[in-house]
């Protein structure tokens, strides 16, 4: 068996179906089926059970598949360490990026960066921050870029820039209306007391976005009327413009084009948190020509 095999098999394990195993690698769900038989046969037994709705593993495929990722993480420090040793023109980098700030700092930064190194293929991966720390101290990350909160001892932090959240309402909403225009702000301030009949446009539980949201509604002795929960800040911005509720938004997301209706934005009290985001990865890593040319493209794109 081969590399190539194994990234298939974890695959086929991770989507437990082998149409949607084929569409993400973009190969045939024959070659799956192929590749799948040549490994039971090798390995002298079944890896997985065929059920109604697709694959489940077996006892053999779930040890199968722990060997397997490990294997498959050795091979992408290998992959790193030949990059570090070929000056960082040429290897692969796996990149975690939370799902907030993936869709404004993505096609901001990568362009850059890949014109620079058009040898280096760039893996992105989108998880919640907390769940890309632990990506990058098992190693399935070489660099991530996250709302911090409390660093990690094993992981080296560089902050990228500071972000406000706002909060995002339809201009029909009666609450625009107590809004007080700031001398020293681009904008109005929403106290927190006019908001007791808000309905909220929440973050899913356990993004930094829920998190910084939960923390003010605390601070402020505020139990939220939740009308919506959603993982897209797009999405929640685009509810909030049709007088859904109330929305939580960090300040990168005003800068970019807004489909109409569009919302107005306010500041409200420092019980909600101002976000550190940084750039992170092992320490052990800080000397790898490929990641510090990777971070230098981010940090000189803020």
């Amino acid at each position: 068996m081969d590399f190539r095999e194994l990234e298939y098999f974890s695959a086929m394990a991770a989507e437990g179906n082998l149409s949607r195993a084929a569409d993400k690698l973009i190969v045939s769900q024959s070659t799956l089926s192929k590749t799948l038989g040549r490994l039971e046969e090798k390995t002298g037994c079944p890896l997985f059970a065929r059920v109604q709705h697709g694959l489940h593993l077996t006892e053999a495929g779930e040890k199968f598949l722990e060997v397997t990722n490990r294997l498959l993480r050795l091979k992408r420090e290998m992959d790193a360490e030949l990059g570090a040793i070929a000056q960082g023109v040429a290897g692969r980098i796996h990149f975690g990026i939370s799902y907030t700030f993936s869709k404004t700092l993505v096609p901001k930064v990568l362009p850059i960066f890949s014109q620079d190194n058009p040898q280096v293929e760039v893996i992105i991966h989108t998880e919640t921050s907390a769940l890309l720390e632990e990506m990058l101290l098992s190693g399935d990350l070489d660099v991530a870029v996250i709302v911090e909160t409390t660093r990690k001892r094993a992981l080296a932090y560089e902050v990228l820039f500071h972000e406000e959240i706002l909060l995002a309402l339809s201009p029909e909403n009666p609450l625009c209306d107590k809004g007080v225009d700031r001398e020293d702000g681009e904008y109005p301030y929403l106290a927190p007391a006019d908001l007791g009949e808000a309905r909220f446009i929440l973050s899913q539980e356990h993004m930094r976005l829920r998190d910084s949201a939960e923390a003010f509604f605390a601070a402020e002795n505020m139990v939220p009327d939740i009308a919506v929960t959603t993982a897209s800040v797009s999405t929640a911005i685009h509810l909030a413009s049709h007088n859904v509720g109330a929305a939580f938004v960090p300040f990168s997301y005003t800068l970019s084009p807004i489909d109409p209706p569009a919302p107005r934005f306010f500041t409200t009290a420092p019980t909600l948190p101002v976000w550190k985001v940084s750039i992170v990865r092992k320490r052990h890593n800080a000397k790898m020509p490929l990641l510090n040319s990777f971070i230098k493209s981010f940090k000189s794109a803020m």
